[in-house]
């Protein structure tokens, strides 16, 4: 381990980041976008055109899951301490941060809005730096050319991976892996020598660091005035003031936004669906939303949307028939199916909730607690699923079990809220146990719970029981 201790040193280091990233506002198995940029996440409107360069570094230790962080760990695990001993520590340490740089400059070159995370780029730049300087170096070379052909092939495999998953940065990669590349050519020439001389290295490293100043020229020259980026940084402002509630002058900003747009079918009618059904607007809230659920079918968070609206819109047949094909929807990859797996299927577990509600609205209670039940196999501590089991149990006249269920919700409801800033209970649970316990004559805990919900913000809709 001593001679591998730069590559155990990073790798440690990538753990406690994330280590970081979970304690700042994200789950074991996702970090959300908002904490991923608070942590130092690279995007071309902040990076470059918020001169916050520090982030060319940072994002590199950033990682977007536990699959994404895993799956580098095992790499650099696996292949740091030969390649760390084949290019020596000094140049395994520049590779592995200027390709990372590099990586993500060429990352906003290609798109500027994309948010980038990972080690895969400077990875992938000590992997392109072994191939060039092991393909030369005939005495002191570490790998053989057999296992060349398989770096390469691995090199592939990643690059082919990234037209089937949307996480996967190509354009990082191909730009970390070149960097290492060129790195390795500068250091080594076409000798592939064991050490370079400190001349040689001198001079290499320096027109080497040219490249950083160029190629955040020609970022700033791609992000400046461009109408994708204006449209990014306009969704943050309108999702700051969603944050805030103030859903009449998201909209307006999300109007501009669409306006502005190259792209017609864009993420901010996504956005716009959300504010307008805050703003009871249902009926154009389902125009955008079917707009950018045709464009793309699998996306299951639109989906889940889509079928909200149309639950508010009392077209409930419509909505269960959405959240169904959500449900019956096929990861696109071996890594979707992974991925899913390490997240305890959160997303199904809200689904089936979803559907379960909205077959009760329908009155169709039975059915509705077979889905609440698969959502709680998923996801025990979900307290929504546990409050719609518990009308369920209502709507089928087992107070008991009803009561016990919505003491759970909120149980599970506080302990959620505990650790976020501005949070508030959700008054379901108190205005359902009430109604429970005035079902079982207990009128002084039903009006106890009445008041407190009285407080708070829920508003039942029509079907539901009534105290």
């Amino acid at each position: 381990m001593s001679k591998s201790r730069v590559t155990f040193a990073t790798c440690l280091l990538m753990l406690l980041v994330y280590i970081l990233e979970v304690i700042q506002g994200g789950s074991l198995f996702g970090i959300p976008a908002e904490t991923l940029m608070r942590m130092g996440a690279s995007t071309g409107p902040q990076t470059i055109g918020q001169a916050q360069y520090a982030r060319l570094l940072s994002c590199i230790l950033v990682h977007a899951s536990l699959l994404h962080l895993g799956l580098n760990l095992y790499v650099l695990i696996d292949f740091g301490p030969l390649a760390e001993a084949s290019l020596g520590r000094r140049i395994f340490v520049f590779v592995f941060w200027f390709s990372g740089v590099i990586g993500a400059l060429v990352s906003i070159l290609y798109n500027p809005t994309q948010t980038s995370v990972g080690a895969s780029a400077a990875i992938l730049g000590i992997l392109g730096a072994v191939i060039y300087k092991n393909w030369f170096d005939k005495e002191g070379a570490k790998f053989t050319r057999p296992q060349l052909i398989m770096l390469c092939i691995f090199l592939l495999y990643s690059l082919l991976l990234g037209f089937t998953a949307d996480w996967i940065d190509n354009a990082a990669h191909l730009g970390g892996f070149f960097a290492g590349m060129l790195a390795s050519a500068a250091f080594y020439g076409a000798r592939g020598g064991r050490r370079p001389k400190a001349k040689r290295a001198m001079i290499g490293t320096f027109l080497l660091l040219l490249l950083i100043p160029l190629l955040i020229s020609g970022d700033g020259s791609r992000v400046k005035g461009n109408p994708d980026v204006e449209t990014f940084l306009m969704r943050q402002e309108a999702d700051a003031l969603i944050k805030k509630k103030d859903f009449k002058n998201a909209l307006v900003i999300l109007n501009s936004a669409q306006t502005i747009s190259p792209n017609k079918c864009s993420a901010v009618l996504f956005d716009r669906a959300g504010v307008l059904e805050e703003l009871d607007m249902h009926d154009v809230a389902l125009t955008d939303i079917s707009a950018w659920v045709g464009e793309h079918p699998k996306d299951a968070q639109a989906l889940m949307r889509k079928s909200g609206i149309l639950h508010n819109l009392n077209r409930n047949d419509e909505a269960i028939a959405v959240v169904t094909q959500a449900l019956e929807m096929k990861p696109a990859s071996w890594t979707d199916y992974f991925n899913g797996a390490l997240q305890a299927s959160a997303a199904q577990a809200m689904l089936y909730n979803n559907r379960a509600w909205f077959k009760l609205s329908a009155g169709r209670a039975k059915e509705a607690l077979d889905d609440v039940n698969q959502s709680l196999e998923l996801n025990k501590r979900l307290g929504t699923a546990f409050d719609t089991r518990g009308v369920a149990f209502y709507m089928l006249k087992n107070f008991d079990a009803a009561q016990r269920d919505f003491s759970r919700a909120i149980e599970l409801n506080i302990a959620e809220i505990k650790n976020k800033k501005g949070a508030t209970e959700d008054g379901a649970g108190y205005y359902h146990r009430a109604c429970a316990r005035f079902a079982l004559g207990d009128k002084a805990g039903g009006q106890a719970d009445m008041d407190r919900f009285k407080s708070l913000d829920y508003k039942p809709e029509p079907w539901e029981p009534k105290p």
